[in-house]
């Protein structure tokens, strides 16, 4: 396991100036017997920490303190390091005191296994901004706080879908921005499903049938799936996607996932293989998290070209969801999945209760 230092987080490219709220530290999570779980850069496994910026604006937590003693709340000063809205940085809790803001942090204590105080101390030395009074710890579980996630479905089965088979190269690659105006000869529908099937199978899937588009004369559609954001950030973002056969798949103009495809689609591209019907009518779920940075306030497009194995098959699918997750943290729990610079898994309230449910 390689050692972990920062997340990769979810920003928006902003058009319009944001009214931002504070950053806001947490400790999100700790371990405080770790044996197998992670290594730090010295191959040694440390006891760690994890801190999260719970707010939407980017902030220092240089003057903040970590410290395992309420007697003293000052013992370990954090260095001039900036975390963004809804980014994670773990800090080894190793007694190495590394310092260097480009490097892993290590600080001047341990964790004591058999449970302690632990908190993050405000740059005054006196105000806590978040803490623990740990118990008893078993070997790699960790304890944290317990995450509730909310779903926002940015394209779902009552959003616009705008498609067009293409007669020829002539839109080149306009078509995948999402300042790209469709004219007459695109076709826009409530619902997110286009394709056609000549036995009727997918038809629950489908709003518009593009069959006496497609049938006898392309392999290929082009479908843009136009949706609007405010001022939001999220934690995570995934693609489900149900398709037949396959799909190139483009946020705000770049390409970000491609299944079944060829190396460099054309406008009258075929899929490379053909999906079994009852995989291409369930939703394979696809993890976006690291191409979220391409969504901005204000009008976003998901554009999709999706592939037939060939003009003369019977039948061809294309009907995504795209689901952001906003993460909130709560009350505190025990995870025998730990999850550094993540967020957390289901916990369970004891470690004692946690062994005995794995049994």
């Amino acid at each position: 396991t390689k050692p972990w230092h920062r997340s990769i987080r979810l920003s928006f490219e902003t058009l319009e100036p944001r009214q931002l709220l504070a950053a806001q530290f947490l400790i999100t999570e700790f371990m405080a017997s770790n044996t197998t779980t992670l290594f730090d850069e010295d191959g040694d496994t440390s006891d760690w920490l994890e801190l999260y910026n719970a707010g939407d604006e980017v902030g220092s937590l240089e003057g903040y303190y970590l410290t395992d003693d309420a007697a003293e709340l000052d013992k370990w000063a954090i260095p001039d390091v900036a975390l963004r809205p809804r980014e994670y940085l773990l800090v080894w809790a190793s007694d190495k005191d590394h310092v260097d803001p480009l490097r892993p942090l290590h600080t001047n204590f341990k964790l004591a296994a058999e449970g302690e105080f632990l908190a993050l101390v405000a740059p005054d030395g006196q105000t806590i901004v978040s803490s623990y009074e740990a118990a008893p710890q078993l070997a790699d579980v960790s304890q944290g706080l317990m995450p509730q996630t909310t779903s926002n479905w940015l394209i779902d089965s009552g959003s616009i879908a705008q498609s067009i088979v293409p007669a020829d190269a002539s839109l080149g690659g306009s078509w995948i921005s999402p300042q790209f105006l469709p004219d007459s000869q695109w076709t826009e529908v409530v619902g997110n499903g286009i394709g056609f099937d000549l036995d009727d199978e997918y038809n629950t899937w489908i709003q518009h049938d593009v069959e006496a588009d497609m049938y006898h004369t392309n392999a290929s559609a082009y479908i843009r799936y136009p949706f609007s954001l405010g001022d939001q950030y999220f934690d995570s973002l995934e693609l489900h996607a149900r398709f037949e056969d396959g799909i190139v798949v483009y946020l705000n103009g770049t390409q970000v996932l491609k299944r079944n495809a060829p190396v460099v689609p054309t406008w009258n591209s075929s899929a490379t293989q053909s999906r079994d019907d009852n995989a291409a009518i369930s939703a394979e779920t696809f993890d976006m998290s690291l191409s979220a940075s391409r969504l901005r306030t204000g009008d976003n497009l998901l554009a999709v070209q999706g592939l037939n194995v060939s003009s003369l098959d019977s039948d061809f699918l294309v009907a995504p969801q795209l689901e952001a997750t906003q993460v909130t943290y709560g009350t505190s729990q025990f995870f025998a999945l730990p999850s550094p610079g993540r967020s957390n898994h289901l916990g369970t309230g004891t470690p004692t209760l946690l062994i005995h449910n794995a049994t």
